[in-house]
């Protein structure tokens, strides 16, 4: 399911004083206008795995609220998970009440929402780095133990320092999400969130002395965290798209910096590579992922080919992914598409040949592990579109 930022999450709701908001009215259901793409929160138990670290906003308990809501109308547990380096169940808030009557039952419902908001308020990561995945893990688990189904609330910048996702150790934030969910399973490090609901808050959100991410690279990481998710079996996928804006975490433990790649336009060369880093396509597609900035980046090197008249190769390759025959005609298809853009940028077509090599390159970096597994970091590296003055 890809990202739908634009829907509306339908949710029950019912009578019920939520995290110090009072909801009042009768039970409520929001299926009108319900369209494919959706998540619907049912009154199930849910798990909020959240970061309060050095380098990432905070989320306001407010934002939250349409999250937890239908569990707490539905007298079923919130549970807490940290999403710090060594994760860790924080707290469990049970909104049953074994109150008879109505008013007891609300005041016993208040008294949790305000024990849930206190915990929420005064959460900090408990051990240095982050591990968001292991933190899904345990939420996973989590649920599975109170029953199965359920909802998950990932609430973090989702640029892990350590464990089996380490954005640390090579650039990352360039590879194919599918690779990079596809090695996750194949390593066996995937969390089982099948038949749950996940939600996924503040990913690419960061603070100092986190480098910010651009527009692109916080598109790239949503859609890496995306495809984990779905590989991980989750009956839906919901991307929030509103951004953290709380300060990050006062004396909240270290978190390492992730290095970030910079934005710029392409300077003109005689050789120049198009990787994935600067002009990034779709998975298993020549359909570029991000054609305004694309366009922008190429704009420099467009100028100077109109300048010079200078006609020019693109010559495209691929990672070692499916047959020779596949390989040849993506990187031939995406060399293409490279073309379009400096031929929509006022450079001759005549002045383009474009070729598509596959894996056949002199440059190709060994992509694959020993049990033939893509490696997604390296894999990015191969696939580039070479542009050559002839």
């Amino acid at each position: 399911m890809r990202r739908t930022s634009s829907s509306k999450l339908i949710m029950a709701a019912s009578t019920v004083a939520v995290l110090g908001l009072s909801a009042c009215g009768g039970s409520a259901n929001g299926a009108e206008g319900k369209r494919a793409g959706e998540c619907a929160l049912a009154a199930d138990n849910t798990v909020v795995a959240v970061g309060a670290r050095s380098n990432m906003k905070t989320v306001s308990v407010e934002s939250l609220n349409q999250y937890v809501k239908p569990a707490m109308a539905g007298s079923k547990k919130v549970t807490l998970v940290d999403t710090a380096g060594e994760p860790k169940v924080l707290a469990t808030v049970d909104f049953k009440s074994e109150s008879a009557n109505d008013q007891a039952k609300a005041d016993d419902q208040s008294l949790a929402a305000s024990v849930l908001t206190k915990q929420l308020s005064a959460e900090v990561s408990s051990s240095a780095e982050a591990n968001p995945l292991k933190a899904l893990d345990i939420a996973g688990r989590e649920l599975a133990s109170q029953g199965g189904a359920g909802t998950i609330v990932l609430v973090d910048s989702g640029l892990q320092t350590t464990g089996a996702l380490n954005y640390t150790k090579g650039d990352l934030l360039s590879a194919d999400p599918s690779d990079i969910a596809k090695s996750l399973q194949a390593k066996g490090q995937l969390p089982d969130l099948s038949n749950m609901t996940v939600v996924l808050m503040g990913v690419g959100d960061t603070a100092t002395p986190q480098q910010p991410l651009d527009t692109g690279q916080q598109d790239a990481l949503r859609d890496q965290w995306q495809a984990i998710v779905e590989q991980a079996g989750a009956a839906c996928v919901y991307v929030d798209p509103a951004p953290l804006t709380g300060d990050a975490r006062a004396g909240a433990p270290a978190v390492s910096v992730v290095k970030v790649p910079e934005t710029q336009a392409i300077a003109p060369a005689k050789k120049v590579v198009l990787d994935s880093s600067t002009v990034p396509f779709k998975t298993g597609s020549a359909e570029l992922r991000e054609p305004g900035a694309t366009r922008t980046k190429l704009t420099q090197i467009a100028e100077q080919l109109k300048a010079s008249g200078a006609k020019i190769t693109l010559t495209g390759t691929t990672a070692t992914d499916g047959d020779s025959a596949y390989q040849k005609s993506l990187s031939e298809q995406r060399a293409q598409t490279v073309k379009g853009v400096l031929v929509d940028l006022g450079v001759s077509a005549q002045n383009i040949t474009t070729l598509g090599v596959g894996i056949e390159n002199p440059e190709h970096v060994k992509d694959v592990d020993s049990e033939g597994h893509l490696i997604p970091e390296l894999a990015a590296k191969n696939r580039t579109v070479v542009l050559r003055v002839q």
